[in-house]
């Protein structure tokens, strides 16, 4: 039930600004949840309140720990939903515990943008421009 609930409320504000803070679960999984507060990932890197250990042996915190510096160190986050979806995955942490799961599937919901808001319109034109020339490629 609370993954249908967290899905509904992922849905709900798909088309705003910027997400809600909402813990998901651990000290980072969530939007604008880390080092177990309610604090902007930008402002969470650039505080020094990042280094709060992830939640003891939770690959999934550790996912979302590595996903929180991407969105706040500066780098390009246009690759930090896509990194982290591939952390779960490679990890198989997204299926040990409910709350992988729930990360996982949010995040697969919103992998296309920057971290916790749609991507600059001339960054999403550049990600469909790769999506046309990959798809476009075909093999002979």
């Amino acid at each position: 039930m609370r993954l249908l609930v967290s899905f509904f409320v992922l849905c709900f504000f798909a088309g705003v600004e910027r997400a809600p803070a909402i813990e998901i679960c651990g000290n980072y999984c969530g939007p604008n949840w880390c080092a177990g507060i309610t604090i902007d990932e930008h402002d969470c890197v650039a505080d020094h309140v990042w280094g709060t250990p992830a939640a003891a042996g939770s690959c999934v915190d550790e996912c979302c720990k590595a996903h929180d510096y991407c969105c706040g160190s500066g780098s390009d986050r246009a690759v930090c939903n896509d990194a982290i979806v591939s952390c779960l995955g490679n990890n198989h942490c997204y299926r040990d515990s409910f709350c992988g799961l729930e990360v996982w599937a949010a995040m697969e919901l919103i992998d296309d943008w920057c971290c916790g808001s749609p991507c600059p319109q001339s960054r999403m034109q550049e990600i469909e421009l790769q999506l046309n020339m990959t798809v476009g490629a075909a093999p002979n």
